[in-house]
């Protein structure tokens, strides 16, 4: 759980005046950069169905359950201020590949080796576009890698090219790689435990 991707997409796509759709697509990753989960957050604006093949399907707004027809989902709400948001989990390709690489001290390590580690870590996560992926979707999409570090165990972070928000504890490192293009961000720090 060392990232996750974001992207969103917003639109009408076809859906009937006065709604509208906002779609953000979270996929959680493995330390190698291979998809753990994918998962969408929806909200639905003025009309209550939606279509997409999701399994548990979750309304996070209100207590109703929602009524699935095939790849049609439809929730029995109405006027539900500032939206109705509803998460669902999914499969299928996502638009970018990621693969992700540590060294510590300048060696190459495993991911499994760094608990309890201390040097200087380099962490490097490369994005390219998915083939596989539908090119629409691959070419509509942008994406934002996020990676937090423990500021209690990690100091003098660094990231050319990238955001870090440093809240509490936690700093939160953000690279965009923008729809149809490939990126990489590398994060150094100096760790230990």
């Amino acid at each position: 759980a060392l990232a996750s991707g974001e992207g969103s997409v917003a639109g009408s796509g076809g859906m009937p005046s006065g709604t509208s759709k906002n779609e953000t697509v979270y996929a959680l990753l493995n330390s190698d950069g291979s998809v753990d989960r994918i998962y969408v957050v929806n909200q639905l604006i003025g009309e209550y169905t939606d279509y997409g093949t999701y399994t548990d399907i979750k309304n996070l707004s209100t207590t109703s359950v929602p009524a699935i027809e095939g790849d049609k989902i439809t929730f029995p709400d109405a006027n539900v201020e500032g939206g109705l948001y509803y998460q669902g989990t999914m499969t299928g390709e996502l638009p970018l590949t990621f693969d992700i690489k540590y060294s510590l001290d300048g060696q190459p390590v495993s991911a499994e080796s760094l608990a309890g580690a201390a040097g200087r870590l380099q962490l490097s996560i490369s994005a390219s576009p998915n083939e596989k992926c539908d090119p629409a979707v691959r070419e509509g999409l942008m994406a934002q890698i996020t990676v937090q570090l423990d500021t209690r165990c990690a100091r003098n972070i660094s990231a050319p090219d990238a955001t870090i928000v440093t809240v509490g504890k936690t700093a939160t490192i953000s690279y965009v790689v923008l729809p149809g293009e490939s990126g990489k961000l590398t994060v150094t720090a100096d760790i230990h435990d």
